[in-house]
């Protein structure tokens, strides 16, 4: 019962995507959410940021790595559960201890400066989910939760950590680069869009 009243004199709140969020949401504590997951349900605070999980595709009986904007291409965020990742052929790892540290000292510094202006990787995953959200749109998608008919990671004030997507990059082999090109690229397209065929 002393939780509203901790996050409301707290500088940030440090979570996962989890209930105690909506407090600090709710009273405009910013946030930072470490292991977060695509979805399309989270409804950003005005100012929040996310140190995503590692998501990887299994095809052929090898486990590569996605980047984020792969996860985000493959719409990995209309996935609910486990069991629908499982048929997606989808895994997840938790961030490493040196990625959370690193999203804390980004979180810390755009707190510090909330006028901090929006690094390359930031902007280039805002627009990629803005691009969904109007694709979605376009399409008249129907999502498997009628709640809303966006990506609520297209909200303004949602950044990703630059640095966590930078350790990521320079720590991706160049054979793994180049095997996307010819192995992910088809099976990753849709592989939401898979499933919600499957359960229909």
């Amino acid at each position: 019962e002393h939780d509203p009243f901790l996050i409301s004199q707290a500088r940030f709140m440090i979570g996962c995507q989890s209930g105690p969020c909506a407090f600090a949401r709710a009273l405009g504590v910013p946030i930072l959410t470490v292991n977060a997951v695509l979805h399309y349900s989270l409804l950003p605070s005005s100012m929040e940021m996310g140190c995503f999980k590692r998501y990887f595709r299994v095809v052929d009986g090898t486990r590569i790595e996605l980047s984020l904007a792969e996860a985000v291409e493959a719409r990995i965020y209309m996935l609910d559960n486990s069991y629908q990742h499982e048929n997606a052929n989808v895994q997840v790892e938790n961030a490493s201890s040196e990625e959370i540290l690193a999203a804390v000292k980004d979180m810390d510094a755009w707190v510090a400066n909330p006028a901090t202006a929006e690094t390359e990787e930031q902007r280039a995953f805002r627009e990629l989910i803005e691009a969904h959200t109007n694709t979605l749109s376009d399409e008249t998608h129907t999502l498997p939760l009628p709640i809303a008919d966006y990506v609520g990671m297209c909200l303004p004030g949602y950044r990703v950590s630059p640095s966590v997507e930078l350790m990521r990059r320079r720590a991706a082999p160049a054979d793994i680069s180049e095997s996307r090109a010819t192995t992910t690229a088809a099976p990753t397209v849709g592989v939401a869009d898979e499933v919600m065929a499957k359960r229909a």
